[in-house]
C-alpha cells in the first residue's frame, strides 16, 4: 500500500525547497541552503557573506500534518546587525499575508518534477525569532523558528 501525495515527506520539503528558493534566491538574491545548520554557502569554492539556511527539526504526519524548521538568517560583515535585520524583515514579508493575515505555502506532488501539480497547501505559523546573536567569526545571525500545518490523507 502507498502513501497518499499529501502524506509524502518528500512532497513536503520539495515543496517547501521550491517555495524558499523562488522567493528569497530568485526573487531576492540571497543564498538559501537545506540542513546544513549554520555552515555559509560556497559559490564556486568562496563563503557567501549573507544567507539563510531552512533546518527541518520533525514531521508530525496525522491527519493534521504539521512539519517544524528552523530558518537561521546570517551575515558575515555587518558590524551594526543592520544587514541580517533587514534580512529577517525580508523573511518575515514572505511568512505573513496582507495585513498581517496568514499565508500558505503550496504543497505540490513532485512526482514529475517537470510538471508539479498543486495537491494542497500548508498554513506558515510563525514563532518568535530570536534576537541578533554573534558567532565567535562575528557572523550576525537570528534563529527564525516556523510552524507548517497542512491536512493529509492517511
Amino acid at each position: 500500500m502507498s502513501l497518499d501525495a499529501t502524506a509524502l515527506l518528500l512532497n513536503v520539503k520539495k515543496s517547501i525547497r521550491k517555495y524558499f528558493l523562488d522567493n528569497l534566491y530568485t526573487t531576492e538574491g540571497y543564498e538559501v541552503t537545506f540542513d546544513k545548520g549554520f555552515a555559509p554557502p560556497k559559490v564556486q569554492g568562496l563563503e557567501k557573506d549573507n544567507w539563510y539556511s531552512v533546518n527541518f527539526i520533525s514531521n508530525n504526519n496525522e491527519n493534521q500534518a504539521s512539519t517544524s524548521m528552523d530558518i537561521v538568517i546570517a551575515s558575515r560583515v555587518d558590524p551594526e546587525g543592520d544587514i541580517v535585520m533587514g534580512m529577517r524583515d525580508t523573511l518575515f514579508a514572505y511568512l505573513i499575508g496582507n495585513e498581517g493575515g496568514q499565508r500558505s505555502i503550496t504543497l505540490y506532488n513532485c512526482a514529475n518534477p517537470a510538471n508539479l501539480a498543486s495537491i494542497g497547501g500548508m498554513i506558515i505559523i510563525p514563532e518568535s525569532a530570536s534576537g541578533i546573536m554573534e558567532a565567535e567569526d562575528g557572523t550576525k545571525y537570528i534563529i527564525f523558528p516556523i510552524r507548517l500545518l497542512y491536512g493529509v490523507k492517511i
